[in-house]
């Protein structure tokens, strides 16, 4: 694994957490990733309005549910 494959996964895994991705956190420990931050922001921003994140990208009961298909767009 790439050390930019390690930060993405280490990144995206904390969607599935309860204080969900902090894209700041994310710029912060992992700058590697910084070029992606743009269209994740976006992409989350869409699920967001889908109702599937809430917050600082929190994962709603129905997004937990497709979290999966989120963190495939995401990747």
């Amino acid at each position: 694994m790439t050390p930019e494959e390690d930060a993405i996964e280490r990144a995206l895994f904390s969607l599935r957490t309860s204080e969900g991705l902090s894209l700041a956190r994310v710029a912060r420990l992992w700058p590697i990733l910084a070029p992606r931050l743009p269209a994740w922001h976006e992409t989350l921003e869409f699920f967001k309005r889908q109702g599937l994140l809430q917050d600082a990208y929190r994962l709603t009961p129905r997004g937990a549910e497709v979290c999966d298909s989120i963190l495939a767009e995401l990747v």
